[in-house]
């Protein structure tokens, strides 16, 4: 891999140009523009040049809020955030600037709407294709242009970092497409055999193109050539849209629910189905709409505690899902019916107790993993393991460690080992590395393909680690992004699993703070806690 960009935009230029407007004292009531989610149709209230905004409009992006007096802790973009409360038209409320600063964000007054963008970062190639950073979620589109043979791909509720053109290759340029929208185009010939990709919001993407090589992909610096200026397919109108009914449940036994939407004619393909966090669940439908947005509760279940159903924009309707608890899911189409299916993970008594865990310390022995600057990852996932080992048991669960010292096992004994013992969950610790240093930081959360229950459990340790790790999260993916059979030991485990990545050994801070002790007890307790929120009553 070979990181083409990695120098952050300073968000005081941003919010500065954006406050500059004259602005009133008082409370006045203003709509919301966030990123690719569409204006809210709840109010926001504008006090002097910033943004307040209530709970229910936070909750509608899929953000977990806690109203605590003076106090309001929000949950969103895997991070959690501290704010002061303020009450405005009796309803407590927090400044909407202020997480988007902490996010990484831009923000700006149009008129009487604020607005909020994602920043894009980073755009790099690896030896796969492309891959893009933002710091907020932000939706793709992808299509393929001829004359000459180009894919492109819009980000939407998206700003484009001006250095991210720099030394980029000759082949792929980038440019800030709409006020809105960045835009990525790729050119060779063998762009017409190119796949379309389909990803869902994320602040992260991963595109792999077909015969990816330096005969195809230059890296070489060369003048950027504007963005190509021909309209997207999905600025036009969507014609005859399917109209999508508001759910509807079916059955919420003790291990499992099932919800559905009837829709005004068949569809092919199934709905894009994601984690906004591990307690919210997004769900979207191309090409529809629905007649009125809606927002409350979901028939008095006990799985979900609260919907949003709403036309986001550009032919899609998006529906949120708050649930109780984290559960995984599953999303099929069957004629004019879309299903949703929750899943409870087995055993979810809430303690621990009779869980069998197996706790994977990566290489060992004659395999010191990745080394540098006299580090080994061996080492390191060690200590990580018998500190996590220690958490486990003492809250309640049984723990197997494939190796409690310095010495080899094979790869394939690894897993055995975690299926002789009928074990409930299986968990790989590693330290990564690439090949430039100091060029990539933070944690990754794989899981096998697309598992249900591999994903809650990677999202949850995702969630949990970044908290405590003081190193950023690089989300939740499929081993598959890896290698197309994915990794052996999350592909040959009979039981839930994910292999943590926990830092880069070649990034000097991460380096540092992966052998700190300190670090090696709070990853500890955080995985401990995501695994109870995994079997959470």
């Amino acid at each position: 891999m070979r990181r083409i960009f990695g120098t952050c935009l300073a968000l005081g230029m941003a919010l500065t140009q954006g406050y500059a407007q004259q602005a009133p004292a008082t409370p006045t009531a203003v709509r919301v523009n966030y990123t690719f989610q569409g204006v809210s149709p709840h109010d926001g209230y504008r006090v002097g040049n910033n943004c307040f905004i209530p709970a229910d409009m936070m909750r509608r992006w899929g953000w977990d809020v806690n109203v605590r007096g003076n106090e309001t802790i929000v949950k969103a973009e895997g991070r959690e955030i501290r704010l002061e409360t303020r009450t405005i038209a009796a309803k407590p409320t927090v400044d909407l600037g202020t997480i988007t600063e902490t996010l990484g964000g831009h923000t700006m007054w149009e008129g009487n709407t604020f607005r909020v963008l994602s920043e894009i970062r980073n755009v790099e190639t690896t030896a796969e294709g492309f891959r893009i950073d933002g710091t907020m979620m932000v939706r793709m589109r992808a299509f393929r242009l001829a004359a000459p043979e180009r894919l492109v791909v819009d980000l939407f509720g998206a700003k484009l970092n001006s250095r991210v053109n720099e030394e980029l290759p000759n082949q792929v340029r980038v440019g800030q497409f709409a006020p809105d929208v960045v835009r990525i185009v790729v050119e060779t010939p063998r762009m017409a055999e190119q796949p379309i990709p389909s990803l869902l919001p994320s602040r992260k993407f991963e595109v792999d193109l077909v015969h990816v090589g330096t005969s195809q992909i230059a890296i070489k610096p060369a003048p950027v050539a504007p963005p190509v200026t021909t309209p997207p397919p999905n600025q036009t109108p969507v014609v005859d849209p399917v109209i999508v009914s508001e759910p509807k449940v079916v059955r919420e036994t003790e291990t499992d629910a099932v919800y559905t939407f009837q829709l005004s004619k068949t569809i092919d393909s199934a709905p894009a189905v994601s984690y906004v966090n591990a307690n919210t669940i997004q769900l979207q439908i191309a090409k529809a709409q629905t007649v009125v947005s809606r927002e409350g509760d979901l028939g008095g279940g006990e799985y979900v505690s609260r919907y949003s159903m709403q036309n986001a924009g550009n032919g899609f309707v998006n529906v949120i899902l708050a649930t109780k608890r984290a559960f995984a899911f599953s999303a099929s189409v069957n004629g004019q019916t879309v299903t949703l299916r929750l899943i409870k993970p087995n055993g979810s008594n809430g303690t621990l107790a009779g869980k069998v865990i197996v706790l994977d310390a990566g290489h060992g022995g004659r395999d010191p993993g990745a080394t540098n600057s006299g580090v080994q990852e061996k080492k390191i996932a060690l200590a990580i393991a018998q500190q996590t080992a220690k958490a486990l048991t003492e809250a309640g669960a049984s723990v197997i460690l494939t190796r409690n010292d310095d010495r080899f096992i094979p790869l394939g004994e690894r897993s055995d080992i975690a299926n002789r013992s009928k074990a409930d969950l299986f968990l790989s610790i590693h330290i990564n590395s690439n090949t430039v240093a100091n060029s990539r930081s933070g944690s990754i959360m794989f899981h096998h393909k697309q598992s249900p229950l591999g994903i809650l459990l990677g999202n949850l340790l995702s969630e949990e680690i970044v908290k405590v790790s003081e190193l950023p999260s690089m989300g939740v993916r499929s081993d598959r992004t890896i290698y197309e059979s994915g990794f052996a030991v999350l592909r040959n485990s009979q039981m839930p699993a994910v292999l943590l990545e926990m830092g880069f050994i070649n990034h000097s801070r991460d380096r540092a703070r992966i052998q700190e002790a300190e670090y090696h007890s709070s990853v500890a307790k955080a995985i401990t806690q995501a695994v109870k929120r995994y079997y959470q009553q």
